[in-house]
């Protein structure tokens, strides 16, 4: 079983390698998406995190949802460190991108370090740099604790965001 560190450690490389060229990171967390809903009913491991990121590239994305568009991530009150948080993070992200990239077809550089219509800041607007922040950003803050669970997931996911590697 890996920890955060390991877990930076492997989707480095990864991200770099595998994920430099891939343009969408809305499809790339709609594809986590289905893999996460998967291991819906258990507790996470940070290598169950790692194999579903490394799993994205080959899966079929779900289907966008309008009603994602109405989904608000989970504060620190309301979270509760289960799946749900989880879906609520990437609902809201997918539509987050989606009405960044309807809005700015052309120029989605004018949104990196700056804040989306939804009020939210993004520093990472492709795959490669929200793996690589995401990551960076939980072994700074998780180091070597070995549990992940739904709670490290999810701010796995806030950290993808807006943690700059």
């Amino acid at each position: 079983m890996i920890n955060a560190i390991e877990l930076k450690n492997a989707m480095t490389p990864y991200a770099e390698d595998e994920l430099a060229d891939v343009e969408s990171l809305e499809r790339f967390l709609r594809s986590l998406l289905v893999l996460l809903q998967q291991l819906r009913d258990s507790h996470p491991s940070f290598d169950d995190l790692a194999t579903c990121v490394r799993r994205c590239l080959g899966t079929e994305p779900a289907s966008y949802e309008s009603q994602w568009e109405l989904v608000k991530p989970p504060t620190k009150e309301d979270a509760r460190g289960d799946y749900e948080d989880v879906e609520r993070i990437l609902h809201f992200q997918i539509a987050d991108l989606r009405k960044m990239e309807l809005a700015e077809r052309r120029h989605r550089e004018h949104f990196l370090g700056t804040t989306s219509r939804m009020a939210h800041l993004w520093n990472n607007l492709d795959p490669a740099s929200y793996i690589e922040g995401a990551a960076a950003g939980l072994a700074a803050e998780y180091g070597d604790e070995p549990n992940c669970g739904w709670a490290g997931v999810a701010r796995f996911l806030e950290l993808g965001r807006v943690y700059e590697a």
